[in-house]
């Protein structure tokens, strides 16, 4: 493993005492702070994504960012010369930490080891993999998202993506929702939500750990059925992913779920065979790409909340509508 820290070093005395004073300059009243929050950036096989995701991410002015490369023998020389070229755009920008992993432990085991390492530091990270186009504010909307979380006094996370886009020529305000359905292309994650967080689920009882939610009493009889059943096959093989069982933990603790209106990101890691889960092509619903680089207004949308949850989300994101069950039979 490898470990590259660029502008100045940082022990973890010196973090804890750094995150110490940014948490200490929060405002309650939600007015703008510059993003501070550290970055993990994971990647993988695909250097070209990796320098891109670095110019994305100082064009929202990161200070702190951490990337992650899984172990891949064939690509070691040609990731090494890519985080050099990082090391150039970074150099006195960013503090940069990289590390270029000996062993391949796989997206799943990759992704959440490094969320798990950096939340015994800081108290909350934002996570993006390298397929993750970002708007030029996400940063900040990021870190606006957590304070209305904090002032709100909820429990939860902060989504960047969203199934719908700003209209092309009709500019309408974005404005945050809340849902109880977790987007994982780009995200910010909280240290108390990350300890509830279980990647082998295989010996739980997935009846007994759902019956006291009301989150998951709120669910139709499909949608519970049609999650047990994406549990029970996680249940089988816990590192085929990591989503799905944050999924679980959203719905056993009541995790709430901070998302704009219009998406932040977008995934360009459709169509490519490099990709873990997302080699075929687009779903029809994904085919724009514009993201919104607004700053979102700090209030919520209580009727949003209610349209995306119950009617856009199932029918996209979370796929659990009974209706696409019937779409696909007429198919």
């Amino acid at each position: 493993m490898k470990l590259k820290k660029n502008l100045r070093t940082t022990n973890t005395e010196d973090v804890e005492s750094l995150e110490l004073q940014r948490r200490s300059k929060s405002e309650p009243d939600l007015t703008f702070n510059p993003p501070t929050i550290p970055v993990l950036l994971i990647g993988y096989n695909r250097p070209e994504l990796i320098i891109k995701r670095v110019e994305d991410l100082l064009r929202n002015n990161v200070e702190n960012l951490f990337i992650s490369i899984d172990g891949n023998e064939d690509l070691r020389d040609i990731m090494q010369e890519t985080l050099k070229v990082v090391d150039s755009l970074c150099q006195d920008k960013c503090e940069l930490n990289y590390k270029i992993h000996e062993t391949n432990f796989g997206l799943a085991a990759h992704i959440t080891n490094e969320i798990s390492k950096l939340l015994e530091i800081y108290s909350e990270i934002i996570v993006l993999e390298d397929d993750i186009q970002i708007g030029e504010n996400f940063l900040m909307n990021m870190e606006r998202g957590l304070q209305h979380l904090n002032v709100s006094n909820i429990t939860g996370i902060v989504s960047g993506f969203s199934p719908i886009i700003q209209p092309k020529y009709l500019k309408i305000a974005n404005k945050w929702r809340k849902t109880p359905y977790f987007t994982c292309w780009g995200w910010l994650c909280t240290k108390d939500v990350w300890e509830k967080y279980i990647l082998d689920i295989s010996k739980i009882n997935l009846n007994e750990a759902l019956v006291n939610s009301k989150t998951w009493q709120a669910m139709n009889k499909w949608q519970q059925f049609l999650w047990l059943s994406r549990f029970r096959k996680i249940q089988q093989n816990p590192h085929h992913t990591w989503d799905i069982q944050f999924q679980f933990m959203c719905f056993r603790h009541e995790i709430t779920n901070m998302a704009p209106m219009f998406s932040l990101t977008n995934n360009e890691g459709f169509n490519d065979l490099r990709s873990a889960h997302t080699k075929d092509e687009k779903p029809r619903w994904m085919n724009g790409t514009i993201i919104d680089s607004s700053t979102i207004k700090n209030t919520f949308s209580p009727t949003a909340s209610f349209l995306f949850s119950k009617i856009i989300e199932p029918l996209t994101t979370s796929g659990d509508s009974r209706l696409i069950r019937f779409r696909n039979k007429i198919k």
